[in-house]
């Protein structure tokens, strides 16, 4: 017998009540294809995931796997973060081989962001990621914000527009930072040791 490779989200399906006791339901999110790693990497609070296999993947418990499209002419493309509304970030390579942080709506339509990589995105259409200049927040019409330079990058980026991620996430030794437009980047305290 073949073993296939099998992803698992485990939804809460518990009332609420504290007596209840908390059950989960494992749903194989694996199309028919063989022989393909699938890697989900994000869910919403409506259960529906995203992440990737031989393609970036939308999945709903009504529709199932649902390929996101990149452009004719674009090469690999990668879904990493799903938010509330549908909307999907990730990123995707252009005809020239340059590396973009796009969105695609609930239609599966891609938008390219900007040049950089995505990371994150919340219910505000905000996308967070990096370019060449560093840590950036997109705005839903597509305005830059570079919010750390260097070698810095964003990580996620909540409903109340916090940003998370790290300043050199290219050393050995990165250190976490979280940013609000009021106080800016403040540095999170290192876990002590060596790093």
């Amino acid at each position: 017998m073949k073993l296939k490779t099998m992803l698992a989200v485990m939804i809460l399906l518990s009332s609420g009540t504290q007596a209840t006791a908390v059950q989960y339901k494992v749903t194989d999110l694996t199309p028919a294809t063989g022989g393909y790693s699938w890697t989900p990497y994000s869910i919403n609070n409506h259960g529906a995931v995203v992440g990737n296999g031989p393609y970036p993947f939308r999945w709903t418990e009504s529709s199932g796997v649902a390929e996101l499209q990149v452009p004719e002419g674009w090469y690999y493309g990668s879904a990493l973060s799903l938010n509330n509304n549908g909307q999907v970030a990730g990123n995707a390579v252009d005809p020239l081989g340059r590396y973009y942080a796009v969105t695609w709506d609930t239609r599966g339509t891609m938008t390219p962001t900007g040049i950089g990589t995505a990371r994150g995105n919340n219910d505000n259409g905000q996308v967070a990621g990096n370019t060449s200049g560093g840590a950036t927040v997109w705005s839903a019409s597509g305005d830059l914000l570079v919010i750390a330079t260097g070698n810095a990058g964003a990580f996620d980026i909540n409903n109340t527009s916090v940003v998370v991620g790290n300043l050199g996430f290219k050393s050995d030794y990165p250190q976490a930072f979280i940013w609000t437009a009021t106080a800016g980047v403040r540095m999170l305290p290192s876990l002590g040791g060596s790093h």
